[in-house]
């Protein structure tokens, strides 16, 4: 298809709407609306589909360590990253008394006899919101959201 760029009798090209006038605005731009959001649209409902498909599973084991960062949650609830002999003797005492049983391991013992995780803290400052709340499991698929935003 080619354009018909004739030149009008004052030296313009002629408008593609057929108007003459050359004071008159441009017509607005049209843009498929259906087209322009349904990426994201696809994006949020694969999104919500993966994470009700990881909820709809029992929890299970699937790092040698699943505890050490409940362990750095459970410190952080004190105020503090680190854990003192009881608080630590404590806090293995109730994992072990969960579903996927277990200990705490990857934590190191300081010279004054406390306790600090050898993971990263990051995870636990933002994961301990979600422990307050009741909703420990949804705070790996809040962390996908925020790197699905990113990307």
């Amino acid at each position: 298809m080619t354009r018909d760029m004739s030149v009008a009798t004052t030296g313009e090209p002629a408008r593609l709407d057929g108007s003459d006038d050359p004071t008159a605005p441009p017509p607005p731009e049209r843009r498929p609306t259906v087209g322009r959001w349904l990426p994201l649209a696809l994006a949020v409902v694969c999104f919500a589909v993966t994470c009700g498909l990881v909820l709809s599973q029992a929890e299970k084991r699937i790092e040698s360590d699943p505890y050490a960062y409940r362990a750095s949650i459970a410190a952080l609830e004190d105020g503090d990253v680190t854990l003192t002999q009881d608080q630590y003797d404590q806090v293995t005492q109730q994992l072990q008394q969960t579903s996927l049983g277990g200990g705490i391991s990857q934590w190191h013992q300081t010279a004054d006899g406390t306790w600090i995780s050898e993971k990263n803290p990051g995870y636990p400052f933002l994961a301990s919101g979600f422990h307050g709340l009741g909703a420990m499991r949804l705070a790996p698929s809040f962390c996908g959201a925020l790197a699905c935003i990113g990307l």
